[in-house]
């Protein structure tokens, strides 16, 4: 039976340990990589350009009324948002909602159709008229 006698050289050895799990993988790259695909198949992206001239938190409702923070988009700039379909309930359709930091007036979209796999972009301009939306 093996025995370790001081504290140092048990650190030394639980150390050891530790490194040795740390660098075992349980799954291969490919395994890895068909994980990632079949995890994008359960995903919604949407793509928030925000030219409106207020920075905004950006929502998501989906038809039963449920709603939730998916994130923010400062003025100028383009956000990238990647939605579980399994947040979104048994709704195949949301509305995006953008709240004006600063600011009580509200843009948003109409029912967008959505399935996993797609990708729901919005263009946020100054009023309705500049702002567009699309399903792809």
């Amino acid at each position: 039976m093996f025995r370790v006698r001081s504290y140092g050289s048990r650190m030394a050895v639980l150390a050891t340990l530790v490194v040795a799990a740390g660098c075992a993988t349980t799954t291969s790259p490919g395994a890895q990589r068909r994980a990632r695909v079949a995890d994008a198949a359960q995903t919604v992206r949407v793509v928030v350009e925000n030219h409106n001239w207020m920075d905004m938190n950006v929502y998501v409702q989906t038809e039963s009324g449920a709603r939730f923070r998916v994130g923010s988009v400062v003025t100028g700039q383009t956000q990238v948002f990647t939605l579980r379909t399994n947040r979104l309930g048994t709704s195949d359709a949301i509305r995006l909602i953008g709240d004006p930091i600063g600011s009580s007036l509200l843009s948003q979209t109409p029912l967008l159709p959505v399935r996993p796999g797609v990708t729901a972009y919005w263009r946020i301009g100054n009023a309705e008229s500049t702002s567009f939306y699309q399903v792809r």
